[in-house]
């Protein structure tokens, strides 16, 4: 067969393009110690998700529970959802999906958090959950106040829920490389600050990285609070 044989309008992938794009981008995150999690958006495809994964992806990323569900009867075992979900039918499914691969969902509210608890408990399941937090896009995401703060401390506290960290999705910052890298640092470096967080940041290059263990805590040459690890951000 060649391309004259398609019956047109028809999907190609140039093969070459695609493995040189997952090569490069595993090796930008790999430089700068990033835990990379993709988001399937972009292909929605299980094939080209399991060729993410090998090339070094901790993890998929989708935008809904369907998209999970499919992801999930491909043979894929590890996602984070990243729009809320709301609906006891939706939390029934999220926990009955849970019996069978590690996930992880946003949450922006104390009451999605406590219906996915109260499903979760029921079923005797333990759901992964990042609180997200708005950093100037608007869309979604917990404001960074102290009455959000003490929200998500109730929320870490329900039952049936596994603490995960953040999330944030700073769609807003434009600019190149460089540009975009120091303003999404330092954006989300003072988001974490605000909010007094307790888990650790790691800064260096331009980069910064969040981890839930206990280290040691510095100053680097900016000033910039510093934990001196390896740690890696997803």
């Amino acid at each position: 067969m060649t391309i004259h044989d398609l019956d047109a309008p028809a999907l190609l992938i140039d093969a070459n393009v695609l493995d040189a794009n997952l090569r490069k981008m595993a090796k930008y995150c790999n430089d700068h110690k990033l835990a990379l999690r993709p988001h399937t958006k972009t292909h929605k495809m299980p094939e080209i998700a399991r060729l993410q994964l090998q090339h070094g992806a901790t993890g998929i990323t989708v935008a809904k529970l369907g998209e999970a569900e499919v992801m999930a009867d491909a043979a894929l075992r590890t996602f984070v959802i990243v729009y809320p979900l709301w609906g006891e039918k939706k939390w029934a499914r999220l926990v009955n999906l849970a019996g069978r691969v590690r996930i992880t969902v946003a949450i922006d509210s104390l009451a999605v958090a406590a219906g996915i608890s109260k499903a979760a408990k029921a079923a005797g399941r333990e759901i992964g959950i990042r609180a997200e937090f708005d950093t100037g896009f608007h869309r979604c995401g917990w404001p960074i106040t102290a009455e959000s703060m003490n929200e998500i401390q109730k929320m870490i506290a329900l039952p049936g829920l596994r603490w995960d960290g953040i999330l944030v999705y700073p769609g807003h910052i434009m600019g190149n490389q460089i540009v975009r890298e120091q303003d999404m640092s330092f954006r989300i470096t003072y988001a974490l600050v605000s909010t007094c967080m307790t888990a650790p940041l790691w800064w260096k290059e331009n980069t910064w990285s969040m981890s839930g263990k206990q280290q040691r805590v510095g100053k680097s040459s900016d000033s910039t609070s510093c934990a001196q690890d390896n740690s890696r951000r997803e």
